[in-house]
């Protein structure tokens, strides 16, 4: 996020720019200086009292002071001293302070000695369960130390952790936030995207050797070490910003030495595979070797549309290079006789390639895909919508490379419309209106690089669409295939990935594999028929059902981003900036309606009396003349204790509530500031809430 800042168009004319970022700033520094908040009170979660003193090392190859001043000064402001600062200088010490203080120590090592083999036997004789490796000038916000404390004993798993961070303007301002996802093997492998906020267990790098000459990549070869030793569920991410980088880097990332560690890594593990520098900026591609004795089922279902039929047909027998492959169309009672004559004819043009079954039940989209593979012969299996268009030659190769990897259960593409702008780079669990999933940066250019350069790097999501996603057919039979009951017409495929995720296999996006994609056209007429408008929220209701937590919390993605916009935006939509993680005060969340009257008297000024003397957490959604109904999946996400309404009776407010009482796990508070369905005479709103008021209430209160 080069920038943070959001444009608006107001009108026709007016253009207001809204730093999201500096608000959410705010929002949260508040948050952290009122006392009566658990974040200023952050205890262990256990009896147990773990004191993980924490060693931070600098490199000091610099004369200015101020830089190290800064580090220093963001220490000593911690809210814990569980710290110990070591200076590794080129030159002598300034100060005496680093001769008389215990938390401070300046560490001359002589010029003809390993400066690395130096530090390694000082971590060992330093007593810390925690190093940190930061760059000169490099800023801890002043609850770092506490987080590391509380998170490295909630998960006495992790041995490396990451968090997010930002960086300070030449005015000391913070910018530029990078809100990072939790592990993910394949970004790993295409970025150092873990940055330089990172913390590694003493014990687990003494094991591994310690530290190794590797200048400037030194975390990322620690991260890909500790993958190796203990597995992706040893590395763990905070999802806060904790580290705030110095206006000048001083330690920039040296590309060419992380390419040098990356091939190291992937030798060791034995990945037959050719690492090289990508065309973005400190990122790489690693190209893994095919097989191409595998065979390929290409299923495409149809029903009329033929111009965008035939161009996807034409462009898959044109383009595609890959050896063995075979086409099945799914024909669901095309009535065009276009459709049916060109049916046909592709059958005796691309006999030894493609054959035609029928479909003659109802429109199911997951009952024609599963009614295809009974018939497929390939070892792999591409589902391709009928609407899509090849671009390259070698597109099997790029998604079959990572699906015979091992663990690597569905491969997703790069798909464009054809004005060229994105619409699909990886779905986000939990984004959209409907809080099920949608694509990151949808409606950008096709050249977008998105945050942290995320639109043009292979990594792992949670989902990907179905408009073309390879899968093995042997995880594909054993995961079920496509639910044809819950999700006959929309979701299938996101259900079908996270089935595949459930058995610990990934799900991987590849920018290397670009499709056209028109849309769903055949969808969104599904979408304009009423009559199956009920079939639509029942899939609806029946993923929320079934997926809820992971809709709420995808790893892939960051609790601080927001669920409403597709451009990895900091969420300030909610109001909500509690910790969903500490446990130690009810969390009660409330719809106020307004800021005077009832809604003051009524509901702000209770929970704000009850918060202040800290017996709850609270957050207030916004007024009613300003709200955006939080979607189930963002009430899940920041986990009320209790939800607060006050006169929830009218159709638009009652359509969420319900919602929340039918999938959200809250205790649900109903008010009402009068008997609403038989108001006074007089009364401001007497003729102007509808006639079946009595009614609307009774359902507000149903259980």
């Amino acid at each position: 996020m080069d920038t943070v800042t959001s444009t608006r168009l107001v009108g026709a004319k007016e253009v207001l720019k809204i730093d999201y970022y500096n608000e959410w700033q705010a929002q949260r520094d508040l948050y952290k200086l009122n006392d009566s908040q658990p974040f200023s009170q952050m205890q262990p979660i256990s009896d147990k009292t773990v004191h993980a003193d924490i060693l931070v090392l600098i490199f000091f190859e610099s004369e200015d002071l101020s830089l190290l001043a800064d580090t220093i000064d963001s220490l000593s402001a911690q809210t814990v001293s569980n710290w110990h600062l070591m200076v590794i200088p080129s030159v002598v010490s300034p100060d005496k302070v680093f001769d008389e203080l215990d938390s401070l120590t300046w560490l001359e090592i002589h010029e003809t000695h390993n400066p690395y083999e130096s530090i390694n036997k000082c971590i060992q004789g330093s007593g810390c369960s925690w190093v940190c490796l930061v760059e000169l000038g490099g800023v801890f916000d002043s609850y770092c130390m506490a987080s590391i404390e509380f998170y490295a004993e909630k998960n006495e798993g992790w041995s490396f952790i990451y968090t997010d961070e930002d960086q300070l303007d030449g005015n000391n301002q913070r910018i530029s936030p990078k809100f990072k996802p939790d592990f993910n093997l394949d970004l790993l492998r295409s970025s150092p995207y873990i940055g330089d906020f990172c913390f590694i267990k003493t014990q687990v790098l003494s094991e591994l050797g310690g530290f190794y000459a590797m200048p400037n990549v030194e975390n990322y070869d620690l991260a890909l070490q500790v993958l190796e030793y203990s597995g992706d569920q040893a590395i763990g991410h905070i999802a806060d910003v904790l580290g705030h980088r110095p206006y000048q880097p001083v330690r920039e990332f040296d590309t060419e030495l992380g390419l040098q560690v990356l091939t190291n890594h992937l030798q060791r593990v034995g990945a037959d595979a050719v690492a090289t520098r990508s065309g973005v900026e400190n990122s790489f591609c690693v190209n893994y070797k095919v097989d191409t004795a595998s065979k390929i089922s290409i299923i495409i279902s149809v029903k009329d549309q033929l111009p965008v039929l035939k161009a996807c047909i034409t462009s898959v027998f044109d383009s595609t290079s890959y050896p063995d492959y075979e086409v099945i169309i799914v024909d669901n009672q095309s009535k065009e006789e276009g459709t049916k004559e060109y049916l046909l004819e592709i059958q005796i043009l691309y006999a030894d390639k493609l054959k035609v079954i029928e479909y003659k039940g109802s429109y199911n989209k997951a009952a024609i895909i599963n009614a295809a593979v009974k018939q497929a012969s390939g070892e792999y299996l591409v589902l391709l919508n009928h609407d899509t268009m090849v671009l390259q030659a070698e597109w099997l190769h790029g998604m079959l490379m990572h699906a015979q990897r091992k663990k690597v259960g569905v491969v997703g593409v790069k798909l464009v419309y054809p004005n060229k702008t994105l619409q699909h780079t990886g779905l986000i669990l939990g984004l959209g209106e409907d809080g099920i999933a949608a694509s990151a940066f949808s409606g950008k250019s096709m050249d977008e690089k998105g945050e942290m350069n995320r639109a043009m790097l292979v990594q792992d999501f949670s989902a990907v669409s179905g408009a073309c996603l390879m899968i093995s057919k042997a995880l594909y039979q054993d995961v079920g295939g496509l639910n044809e009951k819950d999700f006959a017409l929309i979701y299938s495929d996101i259900d079908l990935c996270l089935k595949v995720k459930a058995l610990d296999y990934k799900v991987l996006w590849t920018p290397y594999v670009t499709l056209i994609h028109h849309g769903d056209s055949l969808l969104e007429k599904c979408k304009q028929d009423k009559q199956l408008e009920p079939q639509f929220e029942r899939n609806k209701a029946a993923m929320l059902a079934k997926w809820l937590p992971q809709l709420s919390n995808d790893p892939s993605y960051n609790k601080n981003l927001s669920l409403k916009t597709t451009d990895f935006q900091v969420d300030n939509s909610l109001n909500c900036i509690w910790n969903a993680d500490f446990k130690d005060k009810p969390k009660v969340y409330a719809f106020p309606g307004d800021s005077s009257g009832v809604g003051q008297y009524r509901v702000r000024g209770p929970l704000a009396a009850l918060t202040n003397a800290g017996q709850i957490e609270s957050s207030l959604a916004n007024n009613f003349d300003e709200i955006v109904y939080p979607t189930v999946t963002e009430i899940e996400r920041i986990k009320p204790d209790i939800l607060v309404s006050q006169n929830f009776f009218l159709d638009h407010m009652l359509t969420p509530w319900k919602q929340y009482r039918q999938f959200n796990n809250a205790f649900m508070i109903s008010g009402l500031d009068d008997l609403v369905y038989m108001l006074p005479q007089y009364h401001p709103k007497q003729g102007k809430w509808p006639s079946n008021t009595r009614r609307k209430v009774k359902e507000l209160f149903q259980n």
